[in-house]
């Protein structure tokens, strides 16, 4: 085969994201303030799956709803972020085939 194409090469597909992933995209996302349609394109989500994710947070108090279209990331949420990040950080040396 010509070319200098490999053809067995593999593409890693993108793993599906946890809850805890979600949460940190929408939060990360909503830090200026978002409104519900921004959330669902910046968070590669649908608006069914966004509105339960943004109930849950709202009642978490990781999220606040401003009364005029746009969520907003809490101190808490943002503390959350801070976590998140942190572990992210600590765990990213270990893949899930290592497993």
């Amino acid at each position: 085969m010509s070319g200098g194409g490999n053809p067995r090469k593999i593409v890693k597909l993108r793993r599906k994201r946890s809850f805890l992933d979600i949460v940190a995209d929408i939060l990360n996302v909503a830090q200026k303030g978002a409104s519900k349609t921004r959330l669902v394109y910046g968070c590669n989500l649908n608006f069914t799956i966004i509105k339960d994710y943004i109930d849950a947070l709202l009642e978490l108090g990781l999220l606040k709803y401003d009364g005029n279209g746009a969520f907003f990331t809490t101190v808490k949420g943002k503390d959350y972020l801070q976590s998140y990040r942190r572990l992210r950080s600590l765990t990213s040396r270990f893949s899930e085939d290592s497993f």
